[in-house]
């Protein structure tokens, strides 16, 4: 492939002729993961990192030497993942995040987000800010149960509400291998974001949807985040779910309080960090106040 503009800022990986993982480089310390299932019909790209110019979507097309529909689902509605989606006419998103993330939608939204996430580095947020672009889209709404038929590949819709009202994870059925998830942030093996939890019984219900998850899957189902590393163990999971219950039971002390903010619906929020078993949760630590 010739070089372009958007080499520096995209990279891929081929684990299969109809499975790529794409990474966003856009931070020094983050790195955003794009997965691109090539079907007989459609091409499906999940979740499009931050938007930095428009060059994801020409970026897969030469990537793919194909001139089949690319289509679009977001695992969630926060700009790190729907940053790109205006590059695209079929998108799909959780309904609930749809109704729960406006001002993502929106370049004002979408730059404080941006800022945010760059953590003071200004050269990194004045290269970013410059290359950023508007997103006048319309979403499909999914829902659980939902699926995309790609041709030869089914992807079926999970609800997982926790990370934000409308995650999803996706199961992944392909010709010739054993079915897998994309799992967006519904866990991570190094930070798991629950700020959108605001009580303890949301805690407690997250974590038995975590436990009703690996049970489904099993130990051995490869697992796909929306950042690196990549693949994850479902065990994961399973430790989020302990976090989870920990938080709700009080076992905090020790846990960092380290800023308040306004959680996207309007209501205060004082994150915290809880650490345990190797992994950290991010939540709201009015909850246990």
């Amino acid at each position: 492939m010739s070089k372009s503009s958007h080499d520096f800022i995209f990279s891929y990986k081929k684990l299969s002729d109809q499975f790529y993982i794409v990474t966003e480089h856009c931070f020094r310390h983050k790195v955003s993961c794009i997965y691109v299932l090539v079907g007989s019909e459609k091409v499906l790209v999940v979740d499009t990192g931050l938007g930095l110019g428009r060059s994801l979507y020409q970026y897969i097309k030469e990537l793919l030497h194909t001139n089949l529909p690319l289509i679009c689902i977001c695992t969630h509605g926060h700009p790190d993942c729907i940053g790109g989606i205006g590059q695209f006419e079929e998108i799909y998103l959780h309904e609930k995040d749809i109704e729960e993330f406006p001002a993502f939608f929106t370049m004002e939204g979408r730059l404080k987000n941006l800022r945010l996430i760059a953590q003071n580095d200004d050269v990194m947020i004045d290269y970013n800010e410059e290359k950023l672009f508007a997103n006048d889209v319309i979403c499909t709404p999914v829902s659980d149960g939902s699926r995309l038929d790609l041709g030869d590949i089914y992807v079926d819709v999970i609800g997982m509400p926790g990370h934000t009202p409308g995650s999803i994870i996706l199961q992944v059925a392909m010709p010739g291998t054993k079915d897998f998830y994309l799992v967006g942030d519904c866990f991570n093996t190094d930070v798991t974001y629950l700020t959108s939890l605001s009580t303890r019984l949301d805690l407690l219900n997250y974590a038995a949807l975590l436990r009703r998850f690996y049970t489904d899957i099993g130990p051995d189902a490869p697992c796909y985040c929306s950042h690196m590393p990549c693949p994850i163990t479902p065990e994961i999971a399973l430790d989020v779910a302990t976090n989870c219950e920990e938080i709700a039971a009080d076992n905090v002390e020790g846990d960092i309080r380290f800023v308040s903010v306004k959680h996207t619906g309007g209501r205060p929020v004082r994150l915290a960090q809880h650490l345990s078993r190797n992994l950290k949760v991010v939540y709201d630590s009015v909850v246990v106040s």
